[in-house]
């Protein structure tokens, strides 16, 4: 680790030595530190020291600088300095885009920071809202399903079914006369049926499947679920829901 440290500065040094002797003045792209910060992955330390050279030398950091930066701090479970760097991008008139929104949640997510991972989406969802013109579920609105399926998951983690809930019900409902529900992610499904789990409601996960599953007809989309249910009903010990999930998923990996 010692190691790569001193590789990712000392090529920092090199392009600002050359810089200097070229122009008289040390100044780099902002490309370059961005792209030394997005090499220092979860390394949230090193990365956030070469934000700081990179504005003590005068550059000014853009969108994919803080984006690399609260990325690796949520990379390293740093919710509270990705928000506090989140917080920083209105002292450089930047507006967040949705890489970022979608990193300070997913930070606030992999803390188990439920609370702060819906704030940040309702916060989102205003902007988005305030600025897009446009239906705001419409076929290019996969980054808003995205932060919120990431908010979903984060409820899903800490066991919130209401809140989780509340938040498919708000996609559920721009969904409805604009896409079809078999096109809903996935993800979506799943983040559900996990709060279902953690929360002790394995009945209604169960139903949930089984209506999901008497719709699609076996897509194989459908297997990533399964883990979902049967882990809700092992939970609250529904012994023959538990069999009936697992003759489903037999019967499922022997037809396809």
């Amino acid at each position: 680790k010692g190691f790569y440290w001193k590789k990712v500065l000392s090529y920092l040094d090199l392009v600002e030595d050359a810089a200097a002797v070229e122009t008289g003045q040390q100044q780099v792209e902002a490309v370059t530190y961005n792209t030394a910060m997005i090499a220092c992955g979860k390394d949230h330390s090193l990365t956030l020291k070469i934000m700081k050279r990179m504005i003590k030398n005068g550059v000014r950091p853009n969108h994919r600088t803080f984006g690399a930066a609260i990325r690796s701090c949520a990379r390293a479970g740093q919710w509270r300095r990705a928000i506090a760097l989140f917080n920083q991008l209105e002292k450089f008139d930047i507006v967040p885009n949705s890489h970022i929104w979608m990193g300070v949640v997913s930070a606030c997510k992999e803390a188990a920071k439920w609370q702060w991972a819906i704030r940040l989406t309702q916060l989102y969802l205003k902007s988005n809202n305030k600025n897009n013109n446009t239906d705001k579920f419409n076929d290019d609105s996969r980054p808003r399903i995205m932060v919120m399926n990431c908010a979903m998951a984060a409820c899903a983690a800490a066991g919130r079914f209401e809140e989780a809930l509340q938040m498919f019900l708000e996609m559920s409902t721009h969904w409805r006369g604009r896409r079809k529900p078999n096109n809903n992610p996935v993800i979506t499904w799943s983040s559900l049926l996990m709060a279902c789990a953690r929360s002790y409601r394995a009945f209604l996960a169960f139903q949930i499947f089984k209506s999901l599953k008497e719709y699609y007809h076996h897509p194989p989309d459908l297997m990533s679920l399964f883990h979902c249910v049967l882990v809700a009903c092992l939970r609250s010990e529904m012994w023959e829901e538990a069999d009936i999930i697992w003759s489903w998923l037999t019967s499922s990996s022997s037809s396809s």
